[in-house]
């Protein structure tokens, strides 16, 4: 049988790049590459923070086909004989397959065909329940470390589809300490992404919440730390691997760059403010007008967009100081937003 490897889940930034890609894709060129709409608005998008787990990522997989049955862990197919910290061995003593016949019906409508033919590719023809294999002996520094080994699923692909979590939680078998990872707490947060950086705080004061004191080690009876959150989209057209992220503590990002840097969220509404009033399209336009006669143009090009953004930048700076100031806001705090804005809109219109 063929390896599934669960994707690798990213971090927050990444997740807003994809999220602006799949929004604002419109169509494709005549060399297939994509063409975007930068003025099209971004969407708010609900997301399930669950506990992440630091143990080891392993797998049970189901041909629809061949009716094989494999297990796996995250780089290779195990057995009892080359097995992973006894996951294949614990799967095998409880037949984890019966966790398949608790997968309620799935609708037509969310896998896209109603039957299997054997011409589909692997995935299409697969079910792949995914969980993490934690406790004592497999990692260390977290709560879940203390307790006995468990399996605690996660994410289910059926036929090529990620299952939405009301199918994914009805998967379990907790007297034998299978358990599911929407039994315990888990966090829900909406993130508009024509502004995420505003829910960095958010994220954070979640992490740092796990980080202080694990919510699934306390639930099942042991206090202390845990690794972070992994988030996953609640709307149906973003629930893919490329939209969740995962948010990890201090004690385990291996990155020496904070796991979210805080924001001072006042401050990203007063500019937000500041641009609706000062760097209006009729500004824009202006500008335009301006530098195509300066320098003799019948039309801008994107290699204009510099000076657009410079003259656009220097005339809110000349003629609406008072406005700044108002605002609380300094010439340095509104570069980078002006620019964005002013790129995006020049964008659009050549």
């Amino acid at each position: 049988m063929k390896h599934f490897a669960f994707p690798e889940i990213g971090q927050f930034r990444q997740a807003i790049r994809n999220v602006k890609s799949f929004a604002q894709k419109v169509g494709v060129d005549e060399n297939g590459d994509a063409i975007y709409d930068s003025l099209k608005p971004l969407p708010k998008i609900k997301y399930r923070g669950t506990v992440k787990l630091h143990g080891a990522n392993s797998a049970i997989c189901f041909d629809l086909v061949s009716k094989e049955f494999s297990i796996q862990s995250r780089q290779r197919i195990i057995t009892i004989e080359d097995d992973n910290y006894g996951f294949a061995k614990f799967a095998q003593a409880l037949d984890l397959r019966k966790l398949f016949d608790m997968i309620p019906p799935i609708p037509v409508s969310l896998t896209g065909y109603k039957e299997i033919t054997g011409q589909e590719t692997d995935e299409e023809k697969s079910i792949i329940i995914y969980g993490e294999w934690c406790g004592k002996g497999i990692q260390s520094g977290v709560a879940i470390s203390e307790l006995d080994k468990m399996f605690v699923i996660f994410s289910i692909m059926y036929k090529g589809v990620w299952l939405p979590e009301e199918y994914v939680k009805c998967v379990k078998m907790t007297e034998n300490r299978v358990f599911n990872i929407h039994d315990f707490p888990s966090f829900e947060i909406e993130i508009d992404f024509q502004n995420p950086e505003l829910s960095q705080n958010k994220l954070g004061e979640i992490t740092l919440g796990v980080e202080n004191e694990c919510p699934v080690g306390k639930a099942l009876g042991v206090i202390g730390t845990g690794e972070g959150v992994v988030y996953s989209s609640l709307d149906s057209s973003y629930n893919n691997p490329s939209f969740w992220f995962k948010v990890k503590g201090q004690k385990h990002s291996v990155s020496n760059c904070k796991t979210l840097a805080s924001v001072d969220t006042e401050k990203v509404n007063s500019i937000n403010e500041l641009l609706e009033k000062v760097v209006t399209e009729n500004r824009m336009e202006q500008g335009v007008q301006i530098l195509k006669s300066k320098n003799s143009l019948s039309e801008l090009t994107r290699a204009n967009t510099g000076d657009l953004i410079r003259w656009v930048f220097d005339d809110v700076v000349k003629e609406e100081s008072d406005t700044i100031s108002a605002s609380g806001l300094a010439q340095k705090d509104i570069g980078s937003a002006i620019s964005k804005k002013v790129k995006e809109w020049f964008f659009s219109k050549v």
